[in-house]
C-alpha cells in the first residue's frame, strides 16, 4: 500500500475528545448542463441542486442543521480527505 499523498487537502486528523460533530459537504458542475449539484459526506443518497454553488451550500447547510437540531444524524460514513490524483 501507497503512503498518502502529500496532497492532502483536509481532514484525516485526529478527533479530540470534546469535538464536536463536523459536516462536510461536495459541491460539483455538471459540464453539460453548468448545474451544480452537492451531496453531505455521510449521506450518499441525498443529493441537492442548484443554479449556484451558493445555492447547493445554503440548502445543504439547513437540511443539515435540522437533521442535527432533531437529534437524528447518524452518519452512514466519515470525511477523510480530498487527494490530488
Amino acid at each position: 500500500m501507497r503512503p498518502l499523498p502529500d496532497a492532502l487537502v483536509g481532514g484525516a486528523r485526529p478527533k479530540k475528545a470534546n469535538q464536536p460533530k463536523q459536516i462536510f459537504g461536495l459541491v460539483e458542475r455538471d459540464l453539460e448542463s453548468g448545474s451544480y449539484s452537492g451531496t453531505i459526506v455521510g449521506f450518499p443518497h441525498i443529493e441537492f441542486t442548484g443554479k449556484t454553488v451558493a445555492d447547493v451550500v445554503d440548502t445543504m447547510q439547513a437540511h443539515a442543521a435540522s437533521v442535527d437540531a432533531s437529534g437524528d444524524l447518524v452518519l452512514e460514513s466519515e470525511f477523510v480527505g480530498i487527494f490530488r490524483l
